[in-house]
């Protein structure tokens, strides 16, 4: 699929030039989640149900030779039991000028899809760290190196893994924060199945701004009932071990996006769906913007499918990148990153070309 997007996206970034982390470091974090006061019970009852007692975490930090930066370690909020799942695991994409130099700039936290091997996320992540902004890749639980290459997917796991996936992400900003030369919001960004897991984790507080998903919506049991490809797919593994649609849809509805959306900034919030989407279909999308609020300029369409829309990649990177504010910065920062803007509603492709070659 990566064939489809310009190199300079996805390539390799000059790696461990002016890193302000060394092999084997270490950091103590704190939980600083905080959900605040409820509109409703149910938003209550689905966020109090991913709560976690909050505890001072050591981090660990691992200078490795591939494409990341560093990659960091800790544990998760909410364990199942098993080791390699436990554990959580960051790659970081620093943040560089023009010159390779590493900068203090905004971060973005980045969620894959379905069993992608971080392949679009490390994309995206890429993506962001050469237009001057930290970009953090974390491997959900089953994906990337979060697994055992020898073990085939647990799907008993998979719904456990989708509430530990929220924790996880929501810890993971804190674990951000805490970072040297992380200056600045943190954002989230998050698609398909990362994008599901990225609503509920930004409902859960105020933690995340601003918060970008894409190829995403609300009524999961509906995703998986009726869409197509990874949809059908996931439906009929789970059937095979035992999941009845009420149990199904009794498991899903503990962490359904449509209950907590409300709970989104939609001035901060982006959604961006493909026209055709069989997997997430229109309906999905539409009610997810609904729920949040979102007018026409938050909530995006792409051409394509579920999978052809990569070929709109240069296009979202674009408007990913110019989605997250820039705090002032020193003046080396400020000669290589642009000035914030807001999001516009459509890139001439006059204007998006020469902003592709910078």
């Amino acid at each position: 699929m990566l064939q489809w997007i310009p190199k300079r996206f996805w390539g390799r970034i000059k790696p461990h030039n002016g890193s302000p982390v060394l092999e084997g470091d270490t950091f103590f974090v704190t939980d600083t989640v905080c959900p605040g006061s409820f509109a409703n019970e149910d938003a209550r009852e689905v966020i109090n149900g991913l709560m976690w007692e909050k505890r001072t975490f050591e981090v660990r930090t691992a200078v490795e030779a591939g494409d990341a930066d560093a990659t960091l370690s800790f544990p998760s909020p909410l364990p199942q039991g098993n080791s390699v799942w436990d554990s959580v695991m960051l790659d970081w994409f620093m943040a560089r000028d023009r010159f390779g130099e590493t900068i203090e700039a905004p971060a973005v936290l980045v969620l894959d899809i379905l069993q992608g091997g971080n392949l679009v996320s490390g994309c995206i992540a890429r993506s962001f760290a050469k237009s001057g902004l930290h970009a953090f890749v974390m491997h959900l639980a089953q994906n990337g190196r979060r697994r055992n290459p020898k073990e085939d997917h647990d799907w008993s796991a998979f719904l456990p893994a989708l509430r530990q996936g929220v924790a996880d992400a929501r810890r993971s900003r804190d674990v951000i924060a805490a970072m040297p030369l992380v200056r600045g919001p943190i954002a989230l960004q998050g698609t398909s199945l990362g994008g599901f897991v990225a609503t509920v984790t930004a409902s859960i507080d105020d933690a995340f701004s601003p918060v970008m998903l894409a190829l995403t919506g609300g009524d999961v049991f509906g995703v998986l009932t009726r869409g197509w490809a990874d949809a059908a797919r996931v439906r009929r593994q789970l059937g095979q071990i035992g999941f009845t649609d009420d149990k199904l849809r009794e498991w899903l509805w503990q962490i359904e996006p449509m209950r907590v959306a409300h709970r989104l900034n939609p001035q901060k919030t982006w959604l961006f769906s493909a026209r055709f989407d069989q997997v997430v279909a229109t309906p999905h999308s539409k009610m997810l913007a609904a729920e949040i609020g979102l007018d026409w300029h938050h909530h995006r369409q792409f051409a394509g499918c579920h999978y052809s829309c990569v070929l709109s990649a240069p296009r979202f990177l674009n408007e990913l990148v110019r989605a997250v504010p820039r705090p002032a910065e020193s003046a080396v920062a400020a000669r290589t990153m642009p000035a914030a803007e807001p999001m516009p509603s459509f890139i001439p492709s006059a204007v998006l070309q020469p902003a592709l070659a910078r």
